[in-house]
């Protein structure tokens, strides 16, 4: 091989990491709460500066936009029954305390799933999400 075909392969190798990298900044940004509404912000400006240098990252980005924005939807659900929890002291503390769980667990699971393949360079589908973004 040549100099010029060693230095094509590189450049090709490194756009895939940077990508990769890029993808993995979307899942952790999600994840990590910086101040209200970060977890969607952040996300949103990486993918909209970003999804047309990477091809995968416009993939990634509207997974986890969606994503995002039916997990607020159900938080906003569970705030409701957390109102219930008055009505019936002991039975809907339980209640939304399992629920509580229930939800932390399906929210920061798939995202970390999410992150290690994005890493990995594969693809994802984040679970229980409605199609906001197309």
């Amino acid at each position: 091989m040549t100099d010029k075909e060693n230095s094509a392969i590189v450049d090709t190798a490194s756009t895939t990491t940077t990508e990769d990298k890029w993808s993995l900044a979307l899942y952790l940004t999600a994840i990590i709460p910086i101040f209200p509404l970060s977890n969607v912000a952040l996300p949103l400006g990486i993918w909209l500066f970003k999804k047309d240098e990477f091809a995968g990252l416009n993939w990634h980005g509207k997974n986890i936009l969606n994503f995002q924005i039916t997990m607020i939807a159900l938080g906003v659900i569970f705030l409701c029954l957390f109102a219930l929890m008055f009505l019936v002291p002991f039975l809907g503390f339980v209640i939304v305390s399992l629920l509580s769980v229930g939800w932390t667990a399906l929210y920061i699971i798939p995202l970390v799933i999410g992150g290690v393949k994005a890493y990995q360079g594969a693809q994802f589908k984040l679970p229980l999400q409605i199609k906001f973004i197309k």
